[in-house]
């Protein structure tokens, strides 16, 4: 079972990103500060890569992803859930270069990306984009992270 375990952890894409992340970062169209904490790694028990995103306050969101492969294609999925949109399901075509964008399209357009970039070694950026009032696609809000311990 443990060598079952190590393989499945030494095949996933995403243990680059493992660790808790402190987050500072901005929303695009305020200014607005956001702090943010990440934890982020493989469930031991199924396998799946967990990232668990709280905002510090006053802000209120708080999201639990999970990253996975789908055995029937080739992409990377990221399942979201929060409070203020329900589940959301995003898409991305591979890792590339330490970057993942997980998009997510509704009737053939993409209306949401969520872009997790390894800047540096310890360092990760995100950045969400979306699309509002019929616009196209533009930045809602930027973090830069550090990994505890880096």
């Amino acid at each position: 079972m443990i060598a079952i375990l190590a393989a499945a952890l030494v095949a996933s894409p995403f243990t680059s990103f493992e660790g808790h992340w402190h987050c500072e970062g901005r929303f695009i169209a305020s200014g607005k500060a956001i702090v943010s904490e990440l934890a982020m790694g493989v469930d031991a028990k199924s396998g799946i890569f967990v990232v668990h995103h709280d905002d510090a306050a006053p802000m209120e969101y708080h999201s639990m992803e999970i990253w996975t492969s789908n055995r029937a294609d080739a992409f990377l999925y990221s399942a979201v859930v929060d409070k203020f949109s329900g589940l959301r399901v995003f898409r991305s075509p591979a890792l590339h270069d330490g970057e993942l964008a997980f998009s997510r399209s509704e009737n053939g357009a993409v209306v949401e990306e969520l872009r997790y970039a390894l800047t540096a070694p310890g360092t990760l950026r995100i950045d969400w984009s979306v699309v509002r009032a019929g616009k196209p696609l533009a930045p809602g809000d930027t973090l830069a992270c550090r990994r505890d311990g880096a």
